[in-house]
């Protein structure tokens, strides 16, 4: 629903074990002095469905409040 309402498409991380590999770049930091350039996998989330009655009820309720 974000990306219909905001016109664009989203990106999220690939899922995966973010504390180990936190874990592991700080590591690395620490013997190497400075963090690695590691990659981050990512995902495209699909845009849904492009229904013109929901964004224009959002942008009507959103002027009542702007």
């Amino acid at each position: 629903m974000a990306a219909n309402l905001l016109g664009t498409g989203i990106t999220v991380p690939e899922p995966g074990e973010y504390v180990a590999d936190g874990a592991a770049r700080q590591a690395a930091a620490a013997l190497t002095g400075r963090f690695p350039a590691w990659a981050a996998d990512a995902v495209d989330l699909p845009r849904g469905t492009d229904d013109a009655g929901v964004l224009a009820r959002y942008r009507r309720l959103a002027s009542l409040y702007t």
